[in-house]
């Protein structure tokens, strides 16, 4: 159909830019070929020719919708190309938001790695990102200024596919080089220091791939990539009650990023350093905002700048969202090629002696989508998939997908005599045990999605969930777990021999964190639950604790009290208790909260839910 054609022509156009001197045939990538790579990717030809693919342009044009209003369809949707731009002011030109090749902007790249090496973080592992000018005469900066929109939460709350102001988005760019199954997102980080007093934020580019953001990461960090689109301060009134509705693409936006607020500093927006003497960045001088780019002159250098207050009457550097789509004679030719192979009289007296069409993007050939997506838009696909489908089984869905993973899992059988003396009752603050990982193999994940929700993990995603959440060394436990038994009853996947999954690393990777501060609210609840019930800081709470103090709670006869939504029986029952111990500390009470409290998007609605539990 056309929509399927229209697809696959655009993704093919956005993951191969134009080359009039070489070939244009693509070649799909089987998914077994994807292996970890350093970053930045390995390119034959160095570093021009990294550059050269980096800034020749696309088979993508400015998107008439632009200049539509919302209701007549001029709205930003999900998976759009788009290129972000800041229109001229002040005498400083037009500048698209880009990223500098690696290695093609040493100034700019070692500036970011000073500001990480200050703060201890490790100065490697990122891409500069720069205000490319846009000349009259050369309007397109190719793919390194071409972006993805995605959405960072599948349960945010907001409808259908359309991006509203407020929602949580992520800017993704897909890489450059022979390797695209590493994607690069915009990243907004905290400076070396002053970041409480109103310093600016760094703008870099990160690698991101099959399940990012890892779990195991610092709880801030998570929305180091995570922006908010927000409407500009203009003239006009209603700028301020437009929080919530449709973006309207005929008016600027504000890129604000969320990583300011997990770490408590103030709201902050992207800007481009200004070339002009008029100090808005104090003791630097106008050369020092820009960077040499090789082979495309000087750029301008970005960062995240103290929001200033509405009042003030300083109106913050706003950004136009202009979607990209496919010329319209790309598209006509991509359906005739169809009909002349698919339908009428050659395919009615060929039959199978047909020829198989040529897989090249400029004959207008579909080809497969999958083939050109990043690792990290693969991981967007499986949990917009998984995500709603659980919200609409109810509240504790989640934790019984947990569990429903972990089902199967060997547990050690050991007397009641024998717990009291061998088995130490952990801390609050104690991690999680070695022999209490949830170890399962990929095919145990494969028979759940599919028997108990009805998911089909394709054979391109496999290796992908085997790699990121892999429990490293954990070969030899297939005949302790005596998986091969249970292997045997489902299609060949993986093999034995291959490491087992972390079930609960998956499970939390899924899951996400909905809003920065969240798992430290769940950190404070069980600090107070620690003091109710009289033990000291270092104490871990007990499962008879949690269920008296949720029976007190939530006890549906007491008179006054309305019918919870989800009954202390039904919490309990979704708290893992195949433990040799019946102690619970803070990771397992905060990770047991998330789960009950995944579907829930605003902070209003959890807090209220807090307080109707505890």
């Amino acid at each position: 159909t056309v929509p399927r054609a229209v697809a696959a022509a655009a993704a093919a156009a956005l993951g191969c830019p134009r080359d009039p001197s070489a070939g244009h045939t693509l070649q799909p990538r089987a998914a077994t070929e994807q292996v970890p790579v350093p970053w930045p990717p390995p390119l034959t030809g160095g570093r021009p020719e990294l550059r050269r693919r980096a800034s020749e342009a696309l088979d993508l044009m400015r998107d008439p919708r632009c200049d539509a209003g919302a209701a007549a369809g001029g709205t930003l949707k999900f998976g759009d190309a788009v290129r972000l731009v800041r229109q001229a002011s002040e005498g400083e030109p037009t500048v698209a938001l880009c990223t500098a090749p690696v290695g093609c902007s040493t100034k700019a790249e070692a500036h970011l790695a000073r500001e990480l090496r200050r703060s201890g973080r490790v100065p490697d592992g990122f891409a500069a990102v720069t205000g490319a000018p846009l000349q009259e005469h050369s309007p397109s900066v190719g793919q390194r200024g071409t972006w993805e929109i995605y959405r960072a939460d599948p349960l945010d709350g907001f409808p259908d596919s359309i991006v509203h102001y407020g929602q949580l988005v992520r800017f993704g760019q897909r890489p450059i080089g022979s390797d695209r199954s590493h994607g690069l997102l915009l990243s907004c980080e905290p400076p070396s220091e002053g970041g409480g007093s109103g310093s600016s934020y760094i703008v870099l580019g990160r690698p991101a791939t099959f399940g990012y953001p890892d779990p195991r990461a610092e709880e801030r960090k998570r929305f180091d990539a995570v922006f908010r689109l927000m409407p500009d301060h203009g003239p006009a009134a209603e700028a301020m009650h437009l929080e919530g509705n449709p973006v309207d693409l005929r008016r600027p936006v504000l890129l604000v990023p969320v990583s300011p607020f997990a770490y408590l500093h103030g709201p902050r927006y992207l800007r481009v350093a200004s070339t002009l003497k008029d100090g808005a960045i104090a003791g630097v001088d106008p050369m020092d905002r820009t960077v040499l780019v090789d082979g495309g002159g000087r750029e301008l250098l970005v960062e995240a700048a103290k929001m200033p207050l509405f009042a003030s009457g300083v109106l913050p550097a706003a950004w136009h969202i202009e979607p990209l789509i496919l010329p319209q004679e790309h598209v006509v030719a991509c359906e005739q090629r169809r009909i002349q192979a698919h339908t009428g009289l050659p395919r009615a007296l060929l039959g199978r002696a047909l020829e198989k069409p040529p897989t090249n993007v400029r004959s207008s050939v579909p080809t497969s989508v999958a083939a050109l997506e990043t690792t990290f838009a693969r991981w967007e696909h499986f949990r917009c998939a998984l995500l709603p489908h659980l919200k609409a089984r109810g509240g504790l869905a989640f934790a019984m997908f947990r569990k429903a993973l972990a089902i199967n899992r060997p547990v050690a059988i050991t007397s009641v005599d024998l717990l009291h003396k061998a088995v130490q009752e952990p801390g609050a603050e104690a991690g999680p045990l070695p022999d209490e990982a949830c170890l399962i193999p990929i095919e145990q994940v494969v028979a759940v999605l599919r028997n108990e929700y009805k998911i089909k993990v394709c054979d391109e995603d496999l290796p992908l969930l085997g790699r990121a959440f892999a429990f490293s060394g954990s070969a030899d436990q297939w005949d302790e777990g005596e998986w091969g038994e249970v292997t045997a009853l489902l299609d060949p996947l993986g093999g034995e021999g291959a490491d087992l999954i972390d079930a609960d690393l998956l499970a939390d990777a899924v899951r996400g964190e909905p809003s920065p501060g969240r798992h430290r609210i769940f950190e404070r609840i069980y600090t107070r639950l620690q003091r109710e019930v009289g033990r000291g800081a270092g104490t871990a709470l007990t499962v008879r604790c949690l269920e008296e103090r949720l029976a007190s709670a939530l006890d549906p006869e007491r008179p006054g009290m309305r019918i919870p939504e989800l009954l202390p029986e039904e919490l309990m029952n979704v708290l893992p208790l195949l433990r040799a111990h019946s102690g619970v500390p803070r990771y397992v009470f905060v990770r047991w909260m998330a789960d009950v409290c995944f579907h829930i998007p605003t902070h209003s609605q959890l807090m209220a839910r807090m307080r109707e539990m505890w």
